[in-house]
């Protein structure tokens, strides 16, 4: 006799809440673009205009990867990445910077705010979708 169907009642809810990926660029054409690319990927993704939608966003529910640009209306990307980590709910979210700005400093100011990788535009569609499988990877491993 085959073995019932059974609903994980176990499974976590944020798991089934989980949106996938967050983009925070203020580029109708990147969203539209990187957000194609991501779905194509398997990827759910939400989209942000500037800083503080992203904000919203990410503080209203789970991601599992925060993509953001660094030049952005309201609030820049740099400050952005300040709050989601001084709030406990998004602090270990890994968060990719895409960015035209490939100048040392800016890599070394992005870094130093804690972010998990630093992406210049254009970016490679195979670059980025490898960044981000990594990082999901990695951050499913080190959950409890």
């Amino acid at each position: 006799m085959p073995e019932p169907l059974r609903l994980e009642v176990g499974s976590s809810k944020t798991d089934q809440e989980n949106l996938g990926i967050l983009l925070v660029d203020d580029s109708l054409s990147v969203r539209k673009f990187i957000g194609r690319m991501l779905e194509a990927a398997g990827y759910k993704v939400q989209t942000a205009s500037d800083g503080e939608e992203g904000l919203r966003k990410a503080t209203a529910a789970s991601f599992q990867v925060i993509i953001a640009d660094l030049e952005m209306p309201k609030m820049n990307g740099y400050e952005l990445i300040q709050a989601l980590r001084a709030r406990p709910e998004t602090k270990s979210i890994p968060v990719i910077v895409l960015t035209t700005r490939a100048g040392e400093k800016h890599r070394q100011m992005a870094q130093s705010l804690g972010v998990s990788s630093y992406l210049t535009k254009p970016v490679e569609e195979r670059a980025l979708i490898k960044e981000i499988s990594q990082l999901v990877n990695t951050a499913t491993a080190t959950k409890p």
